[in-house]
């Protein structure tokens, strides 16, 4: 509202650390993730069928289950929900497994079927936008390209006493969330999950499951 302060309705409740978070719920089923073990790699088959036999797996979803668009829409609607033809990094999730707790999810991540072709890698960003690297997309590997120009930068450095050329690197920033990660180190997820921001969380799942 235009000229008044209006208080956030979760405010008091984060700042007492009352709030729930989806971590702070638990349910009868949870959700696991297959990820890959290899960076770079055609999928050639994914077998699940002694997997789902298993006592208390109730589903395992892989990307032909997915009724949808199985593309991310981030930056570039390029990365799948699941893995489905290429695996392009190594972590990547490639089924969904639906049991009863972590110990029967690791047994039918044992039992799950992952036949593949190695593909060669490229593990440097500098060396990824070269021309002649290997393409992790068909479309090429620079995801969005920004330049940002202002005043006159060859002035500058004409008339600058002293010019420092060199190349540096920082490490990854994040920013500082007050909900725990759903990770754990487990691919654990409950559910309920409650979103901060719902319409933004909304987008791409609608496509991943044909919604309006």
């Amino acid at each position: 509202m235009i000229g008044k302060a209006i208080p956030r309705y979760d405010a008091w409740a984060k700042v007492k650390g009352e709030l729930k978070y989806a971590d702070d719920f638990s349910c009868a089923l949870n959700l696991y993730v297959f990820r890959s073990k290899t960076s770079h790699a055609k999928i050639k088959l994914v077998d699940i069928s002694k997997a789902l036999k298993v006592l208390g797996v109730y589903s395992i979803i892989t990307a032909k289950d997915i009724p949808g668009q199985n593309l991310a829409d981030f930056k570039s609607k390029d990365q799948p929900l699941l893995a489905d033809k290429i695996i392009r990094y190594k972590g990547e999730p490639i089924a969904l497994i639906v049991a009863q707790n972590r110990d029967i999810a690791e047994l039918a991540f044992k039992k799950i079927y992952l036949e593949f072709e190695i593909l060669k890698e490229v593990l440097d960003p500098i060396e990824a936008m070269k021309s002649s690297s290997i393409k992790v997309h068909e479309e090429g590997n620079i995801s969005t390209q920004i330049t940002l120009e202002k005043g006159n930068i060859e002035k500058a450095f004409k008339e600058a006493d002293v010019v420092i050329e060199n190349q540096y690197r920082t490490s990854m920033c994040e920013h500082a969330y007050l909900t725990p990660p759903l990770d754990n180190s487990s691919h654990l997820l409950h559910s309920p999950r409650l979103l901060e921001q719902p319409l933004m969380e909304y987008q791409p799942r609608k496509d991943f499951l044909k919604l309006p």
